[in-house]
């Protein structure tokens, strides 16, 4: 990639100097890249790192820095997982967010020294944040600590976020790019070499960083330079969201369609679509994301990889879905390329050797689309002659009709074994989990219909025991609101009749802190006190004089003392 910095703007000796050649990032044997900002170690429990593991071709891991100890072990459940990906820490390079986790110390030697290595102003005002990239000595510490945090939270190298290369565009430094003649060119130069340095630091360890942004003129070209100097990059935005007004397909996909051509065959390109983070129906959201995909296909390669979703958080905060999310869509074989994405009439289409992406932008009036020969979208469904596409719809087109998967799905107990407060006993289908009641808020949750799909599983049974009063299970579903206020609700099962079940639940999926507050809360069957029973719950049903609408069944919280048998979707 051409480099726009001229030779005059070269402020010092061997700054641009490119870091020791390194062997190209190998990914894991999956396709889906997961960045995942957990707000509790305890989120990433074996149930989620199989979840995790057999789909992963790269983990970013955003951790709290509360404990290493904490953090090694959750590394170690995501590489038992999944041996060959890698598992990477969080960390800033550039700038520091006091309270965001997974960087706490790489900037105190700044605040301990009366801010230096922070930017400043032509005044001398410091713009506190924001480290000054130029100087050697920020980079020299910031590499190391970095370095540093790598070794000790034993990660495979480090996803370096909000990696702005020439930060013209946004935020006080761009204020000072107007000012302050040759200081965009020397942030910039400075933003490659703190890069080398890191490199140099880690040893081999893989660098990636967030990311390709089109946020200006010229902007993805430029923040495509930071791949010289480094292994892979982030697309945040493919795609924005679609509620925003200025989303567009020229603007949030063409671009990055193109910066995913020119990349260099090592060099990995990870693209995250972006769902809503204001309200959308089930169905609108499962198919924004189909969009998002068949428009990544078109531009995929070898080293492209993709991923959806709403925000990067463990526990879903905005919108549907978060970082653990997982597509069925992304799990079709589509075989290689059979050449590049075409055009016709506002059509975008390209064929592969097992299938078919196709694609009405989002910007035109859609259009029609003629098959060679019948084809299969991933629900079995056929299609054949002329197709009809509205704007802002993807087809994902396969040449064999699908294998439908079962209709009853029995999910595994014996990944509950790392559960603390519980004991597993038993082989194969007499598997019991035993849980107590002193375990931690969350410790007991598990998924359930965890991997998306168009038309999720209705009905959900446990065959549970209830040991005591204050056993219970509150159970996650996700619903379709008309009144457009909330994605989820809970089902509330208690072994005491004296226990409430009014008003609304705050909760969080294996934490104390709450996914969305304030869920509507719905009272579910009976538990019956040291005895087995089969629950069955009936989600259309149990929702019916509700307000909403059944979608899917997400997680369940165990609460007390309880024993589990089985858990199984149908």
């Amino acid at each position: 990639m051409k480099n726009n910095i001229t030779a005059g703007l070269i402020f010092a000796a061997g700054l641009l100097a490119v870091g020791p050649a390194l062997a190209a990032l190998k990914m894991g044997t999956g396709n889906v890249p997961f960045w995942i900002a957990v707000t509790d170690p305890q989120q990433i429990d074996m149930q989620v790192a199989k979840l995790i593991g057999d789909r992963s071709a790269l983990v970013a891991l955003r951790i709290p820095d509360r404990s290493p100890a904490q953090t090694l072990a959750v590394v170690a459940k995501l590489r038992r997982a999944a041996p060959q990906t890698p598992v990477l820490g969080y960390a800033f390079a550039s700038r520091s967010k006091p309270g965001k986790v997974g960087s706490a110390g790489l900037m105190d030697w700044i605040d301990q020294g009366g801010g230096r290595g922070y930017v400043h102003s032509e005044n001398g005002r410091t713009l506190q944040g924001y480290g000054d990239v130029t100087l050697p000595e920020y980079r020299t510490r910031t590499a190391d600590g970095i370095a540093a945090m790598v070794k000790q939270g034993g990660f495979d190298g480090v996803a370096i976020d909000l990696a702005f290369r020439t930060p013209r565009y946004r935020g006080p430094l761009a204020r000072l790019c107007k000012l302050e003649t040759g200081f965009c060119e020397r942030y910039a130069a400075g933003m490659d070499a703190t890069f080398d340095a890191i490199r140099v630091a880690l040893g081999g360890r893989a660098l990636v960083y967030n990311g390709i942004w089109n946020i200006g003129p010229d902007s993805v070209a430029d923040q495509e330079q930071l791949l010289a100097h480094s292994d892979a990059a982030a697309i945040e935005f493919f795609g924005t969201d679609p509620k925003s007004p200025q989303h567009s397909f020229s603007h949030d996909i063409l671009p990055f369609l193109q910066a995913m051509a020119a990349a260099r065959p090592e060099k990995k390109i990870i693209v995250f679509g972006r769902g809503a983070w204001t309200y959308d129906d089930y169905v609108d959201d499962y198919l924004w994301q189909r969009y998002l995909y068949c428009s990544y296909l078109l531009g995929a390669r070898d080293n492209t990889y993709f991923k959806y979703h709403s925000t990067a958080q463990g526990d879903t905060t905005h919108g549907r879905t978060g970082g653990i999310s997982v597509y069925a869509d992304w799990g079709f074989n589509l075989g290689a390329p059979v050449g590049p994405y075409k055009v016709a009439s506002g059509i975008y289409s390209r064929a592969f050797a097992k299938g078919l992406v196709i694609v009405a932008s989002d910007e035109g009036k859609g259009g029609t689309y003629s098959l060679k020969s019948a084809m299969y979208s991933p629900e079995g469904e056929k299609y054949q002659g002329s197709i009809g596409l509205k704007p802002s719809q993807g087809l994902l087109l396969l040449t064999d009709k699908p294998v439908q998967p079962d209709a009853q799905s029995i999910l595994a107990m014996k990944l509950l074994a790392d559960w603390p407060g519980a004991t597993i006993s038993g082989q194969g289908s007499d598997v019991v989990v035993a849980m107590q009641a002193e375990a931690p808020l969350g410790a007991h949750d598990m998924l359930l219909d965890a991997v998306r799909v168009a038309q999720p599983h209705n009905n959900l049974q446990f065959v549970m025991q209830a040991m005591g009063k204050s056993a219970a299970a509150q159970v996650v579903a996700e619903v379709d609101d008309p009144k457009h206020k909330t994605e989820f609700a809970v089902v509330q099962l208690n072994a005491d009749d004296t226990r409430s079940v009014n008003g609304t639940m705050s909760i969080g999926f294996r934490s104390s802190l709450p996914r969305k507050a304030d869920l509507p809360l719905l009272s579910g069957p009976k538990l019956t006190l040291a005895a087995w029973q089969t629950v069955n719950l009936d989600g259309r049903a149990l929702f019916a004089n509700s307000g909403l609408t059944f979608r899917r069944w997400d997680s369940v919280r165990f609460v007390g003392a309880v024993k589990l048998k089985a858990v199984v979707l149908k």
